[in-house]
Formats: C-alpha cells, sequence, structure tokens
C-alpha cells in the first residue's frame, strides 16, 4: 500500500483499504454536517437506500465501475476517511457485523444477508487523494449533472427502455413500462412512418399513456401491451400507427394541445380510441393469423442472380393484373386515400381501365394536397400548380427530396403530354381517351416513388 505522505496534492493512486480502517466523511453534501459515526451510519440506513443497496452488493459484489475515493484520516494513522462511498461503506460494514445496525429489524436484515450472500472481503479497492480538494473534481464529475457533457450524461426514458430491451440484469425490477412504445417508434421509424425529426418531438412516455389503455391499444389493433403482434391488415396497421404517432407531436404553440398529449384523462384516451374508430382510421379488415409487423428488410441479391432479378422487375408493370402495386404502403393516416388504396390493389387494370385510370388520378390529387396542407404550402383548385409548388418545396428542404422525385413532379405538372400528367389523366377520366391497362400500370410505377416520399415527409 502507498504511504499516505508520498502523494502529492494534485495527484491520485490507486490502493488496498482494509474495510476496518475506513471511516465515514462528516461533510457529506447528502446531509448536514454530522460528526458521530453511529448517527451517520442511522441515518444512511433510514434515508438512503442502504439496505437495497446491501442486498445487491451480497449478491453481485461492489460495482467495477465505480471505485470509493479516500483521504488520509486526519488524526488516526493508516485509517482513511471516504470522500466519496459513503453508502457502500455503511452496506459492507453492516454485512461484515450486522450487530453493528441501528435497529433490531436491521440487524436481523443484515444477520440473513451475511448467511445468504457472498462474503465480503476485508479489503477494498478505492482511490487515495492527498487532500479533499483534490477530489472535489471528480465528485462533482459524478454528482453535479450533466455540464455540457463533462459529468455523467444520464439516460432518458428512451435511452433506459432500450437498454432494458438489450437483456436483463441481476437486480430484480419491474419490467419497463415503455417497452411497447419504444417498439412502435423503432417500428415507425424504420418503417418510414415518422422520419428521425418527427420521433425525436415525440414524448415516449405519453405513447405509454396512451398504449396503456385498453381502449387505445383495441382501436389500433394490438393484441398485447408487450409488443406490436396485431391481426390486421397491414397496411390499414401502418396508417393507423402513423395517424397515432403524428397526433403526438407537439404543435409548437403552447396554448394547442395536441390529440396525442400526456395532459389526458383515462376518459379523454378512450375518447380518442372512438374517434379513430369514427375516422375510418382505426384498421377494420381484421382476423389475420396474429404476427409481429417488422420492417421489411431488402435482401441483396447474390451475384450470379443479379442479372435475373433486374429482368423480372423490368417485366412486372406489364404483366401484374392490379393497379396499385402490393408493395406500396400507404402511411398518410388519411382515410379516404388508405381506401383509394386498397381498392387500388385489388382493382383489375385490363378489365376497369377507366376505373383504374380514374383512381391514379385520385390517389395523385389526394397525395399531393395532403402533404401541401401538412407543410403550410396552401390549397390550389389547379393540381399542375400544388405539384409544382410542393416540388419546390421538397427542394428546399432540410434534407430534400431526391433529384429523381424532384424531376417527376415537374414533369408531371409541366409536360401537359405526359401520360401521367393530370390533365391527360383527367381526359381519361371525363372520357376524351381510353388508356390502355399497360399505361395504366406504367404510369403507378412512375408516380408510387413520388407518392411514398410525399406521404412520409
Amino acid at each position: 500500500m502507498a504511504k499516505q505522505g508520498d502523494i502529492e496534492e494534485q495527484n491520485f493512486e490507486e490502493i488496498s483499504v482494509p474495510i476496518n480502517r475506513l471511516h465515514f466523511y462528516p461533510q457529506n453534501p447528502r446531509r448536514e454536517p454530522m460528526a458521530d459515526e453511529d448517527a451517520i451510519r442511522a441515518a444512511l440506513c433510514a434515508d438512503e437506500g442502504v439496505i437495497n443497496l446491501a442486498k445487491h452488493l451480497s449478491a453481485n459484489g461492489l460495482n467495477p465501475l465505480d471505485r470509493i475515493a479516500v483521504i488520509a484520516h486526519p488524526k488516526l494513522p493508516q485509517h482513511f476517511v471516504v470522500v466519496e462511498g459513503n453508502r457502500r461503506l455503511c452496506a459492507l460494514q453492516l454485512l461484515r457485523d450486522p450487530e453493528r445496525a441501528p435497529s433490531a429489524s436491521a440487524k436481523k436484515i443484515f444477520a440473513k444477508l451475511q448467511n445468504d450472500g457472498t462474503p465480503v472481503s476485508t479489503t477494498i479497492a478505492a482511490v487515495y487523494f492527498g487532500k479533499a480538494e483534490t477530489a472535489r473534481t471528480w465528485m462533482s464529475v459524478k454528482h453535479e449533472g450533466e455540464q455540457g457533457g463533462i459529468g455523467t450524461v444520464e439516460w432518458d426514458a428512451t435511452q433506459k427502455t432500450r437498454f432494458n430491451r438489450q437483456g436483463t440484469t441481476s437486480q430484480v425490477r419491474p419490467k419497463n413500462p415503455n417497452m411497447q412504445s419504444l417498439a412502435l417508434l423503432d417500428y415507425a421509424e424504420a418503417k418510414g412512418l415518422l422520419n428521425t425529426e418527427e420521433r425525436g418531438k415525440i414524448a415516449i412516455t405519453t405513447i405509454t399513456r396512451y398504449l396503456s389503455n385498453p381502449n387505445v391499444r383495441a382501436a389500433l389493433a394490438l393484441l398485447t401491451a408487450e409488443d406490436l403482434t396485431t391481426d390486421a391488415d397491414p397496411q390499414q396497421f401502418d396508417a393507423a400507427m402513423r395517424r397515432f404517432l403524428l397526433d403526438a407531436i407537439p404543435t409548437g404553440d403552447p396554448n394547442v394541445i395536441p390529440p396525442v398529449s400526456s395532459r389526458t384523462t383515462s376518459s379523454e384516451r378512450k375518447a380518442y380510441a372512438e374517434k379513430l374508430r369514427q375516422d375510418g382510421i382505426a384498421p377494420t379488415e381484421r382476423g389475420a393469423p396474429p404476427y409481429e409487423p417488422t420492417p421489411k428488410v431488402e435482401e441483396t441479391p447474390e451475384p450470379n442472380k443479379t442479372t435475373v432479378a433486374k429482368k423480372r422487375g423490368k417485366r412486372s408493370p406489364d404483366l401484374r393484373p392490379y393497379v396499385v402495386r402490393t408493395d406500396f404502403r400507404d402511411v398518410s393516416g388519411d382515410p379516404a386515400l388508405s381506401r383509394m388504396v386498397i381498392e387500388g390493389k385489388k382493382l383489375r387494370a385490363d378489365d376497369f381501365v377507366f376505373s383504374a385510370n380514374y383512381i391514379v388520378r385520385a390517389i395523385l390529387e389526394r397525395v399531393v394536397n395532403l402533404y401541401a396542407k401538412r407543410n403550410g404550402i396552401g390549397v390550389s383548385r389547379d393540381l399542375e400548380k400544388l405539384i409544382t409548388a410542393c416540388a419546390r418545396h421538397a427542394e428546399s428542404r432540410t434534407q430534400p427530396a431526391p433529384r429523381a422525385i424532384v424531376q417527376v413532379m415537374n414533369k408531371t405538372a409541366s409536360n401537359q403530354h405526359a401520360s401521367h400528367a393530370p390533365d391527360t389523366l383527367g381526359a381519361g377520366v371525363h372520357g376524351g381517351i381510353i388508356p390502355s391497362a399497360k399505361d395504366i400500370r406504367r404510369n403507378w410505377d412512375t408516380l408510387q416513388p413520388v407518392f411514398e416520399w410525399l406521404s412520409t415527409n
């Protein structure tokens, strides 16, 4: 062990100290100054959770990520004062000698822990400082908050929940209540129902408050209170979740409370669930075998199959029977758009060319208007002008739309002869031309990336 006088004031050293040579720090910030060690021990047991700490130490030992800090005792040679770690010192003392506990009930508890748990070592690893002032820098880092990143950065509710999902600990604790909410937020972001900026505005505890209500879970087609297991149509499930999460984003106006807010009662949350049903947001196509939705991960084709995969992609627009491709997911949360997409996936273009053409035109108009409304662009009866305005807005965002998306939007708005332009689609609606099923499917394939981007931004 290092000699006490060998350490300069600005240095510290790791040492091993006998527990029976350690003493409490009279000026501990946790309480008013107190010199009597028995009184300090009683206060720690009564107010500082020492018994629970002792139970954990008895089962697991000392935390290897956290050392106690000591200075030389001012009067007793080769003895030390613990400036950091008084709760641990108290727990260790009483695990070694339960008779020093301040009450009869505490003595019984520590005696049982001593008998059942891991024996306490006679020595403890510590960091020795020449003076208490030298240790203050590190005590401040540990106890005085984040300090702009200098101190310990506490986990927020989302981070704690994510840690809990990664595995168990030796501590017996209740299930983290935010587990289902984190699963939903992770799924929504990965699936594109929310972007990162939108997710950052949502309080996970608010989502938990609503998902803990069985009426809300029923309206959202969640079958359990643990995860995202559902029996709903995947598209309707995604649309309902997007609407629910968007409703939880603060408006930015302190006087306007969003539809999903922490400042609600149980009856108000029940009313919200009913409104989801009335608005046609709650999934209605139920009865599928229960499954837990996960974001679709694109598989990387094997090298010798790349050419084959590309050929299949080129043939698919002309071969599929339906207007709307099955891989299209409407995440707008808009009931009218959701209904159109569902019907579009069942509408055979070869058999109903006018209806198929009309639904492409109607979805185009609805998606553009929803984007314009959501982003404060305004409304216009002239769809071409509105598409142009949306294209400019999409291009000027902090994270602008891909160039290919903007190009399709500009061509749709400006080239009246393009088969996917509003005028051309409208001519088919009004009987001016007879569209072909092949063109209808190709128009959809041209516009789908635009629909997907506009619906998620």
